[in-house]
């Protein structure tokens, strides 16, 4: 029997976003496109969302509608192994004015209809402010409510 309309649920990626020695880890709902996604990393570094900005893989620049799962993944030789499911070797960069950051997919996580869409779960160093946990996950709260 084959499966016409399956409905895919949505899980919550763990994304590791550094830059200059700062990095934050967002936990994100997988089926967020990367205009979104956008939206959470601004967030997560008090970044201007205003600002040019853009994802791209191995050089070839991503489109802003296309969801987080759905992300080029990485072989483990570090070659390009197509598109499909975010794995655990995803590199990706967001680039924001003239800085570019690197966006890495550490894990996949269950999630369930009480999961925000997004949240920072850990982070260190400063780039452009001081990291706060507790009012980037207000600021997430408010912008994706």
């Amino acid at each position: 029997m084959v499966l016409d309309n399956v409905i895919q649920l949505s899980r919550t990626a763990l994304l590791s976003v550094r830059i200059d020695g700062a990095f934050r880890v967002l936990g994100v709902e997988d089926n967020m496109h990367l205009h979104q996604l956008h939206r959470v990393i601004c967030k997560a570094f008090s970044l201007d969302p205003t600002v040019p900005w853009s994802f791209s893989h191995n050089g070839k620049r991503l489109d802003a509608g296309q969801v987080v799962r759905a992300l080029p993944k990485e072989s483990q030789n570090g070659g390009d192994a197509g598109s499909g499911d975010a794995g655990a070797n995803t590199v990706v960069n967001f680039h924001w004015g003239l800085w570019v950051m690197d966006l890495k997919i550490l894990d996949r996580l269950e999630r369930d209809a009480h999961t925000p869409r997004a949240r920072c779960v850990a982070g260190d160093g400063r780039f452009l402010s001081n990291f706060d946990l507790a009012s980037i996950n207000e600021q997430l709260a408010t912008e994706l409510s």
